[in-house]
């Protein structure tokens, strides 16, 4: 990839690597876009800052491809946005967005660095989601407890249609606030639960 569109995500001036911020009725603010098909809010974290694009909410970012809102239950006022976002060969993350945070690609990606020629190399560990670190785990499947859970395929379905062996997983979450993880490389779904210690 040429360098210099890999720096996109870091530039402010340009709208790839974001996670953008706009209001859809012409008539509800002020501001109209360049485009004028949209307007931007007054509070954007960079709407104020020369050259760059006023759309923006948080950058940094290689490939956002989902969003989810986490709604409180307890204090509708305060939701959290999510990101899945995917990587270039080696970590798919997901982030929660903040208003005018830097998420680092194409400087680093999950906690390595990436290097000019896509090799990375250990950065010490962020701590994303403190209550999860080291109290959860996510369950091995194999073949055998596959069938042992009514699978029908002969081996784990899906592992040799996912290109590069990614997981390709996604979030949910049910009415009572459970979350739980939908793979479709081996077509399970679990639930995210607290490790036991041993």
């Amino acid at each position: 990839m040429d360098p210099a569109i890999r720096q996109n995500p870091q530039r402010l001036d340009t709208l790839g690597g974001k996670i953008l911020r706009i209001i859809p009725d012409l008539d509800e603010h002020n501001g109209a876009s360049a485009v004028g098909r949209y307007r931007i809010p007054n509070d954007n974290p960079f709407v104020s800052l020369p050259g760059a694009q006023k759309e923006i909410w948080a950058y940094g970012l290689r490939n956002p491809n989902r969003l989810s809102w986490y709604f409180d239950p307890a204090n509708p006022g305060h939701n959290t946005l999510f990101a899945t976002v995917v990587g270039l060969h080696t970590w798919e993350t997901i982030d929660i967005i903040q208003k005018g945070a830097n998420y680092g690609y194409s400087l680093r990606e999950g906690n390595e660095q990436l290097n000019a020629n896509n090799e990375t190399s250990e950065l010490p560990d962020v701590d994303k989601i403190p209550m999860l670190v080291g109290a959860t785990t996510v369950a091995p499947i194999t073949e055998e407890a596959y069938h042992a859970r009514g699978g029908k395929e002969a081996g784990l379905p899906g592992r040799a249609v996912i290109s590069g062996g990614r997981s390709d997983i996604h979030f949910c979450m049910d009415r009572n606030g459970e979350l739980y993880i939908l793979s479709k490389s081996d077509g399970m779904i679990r639930a995210v639960v607290g490790a036991a210690s041993h």
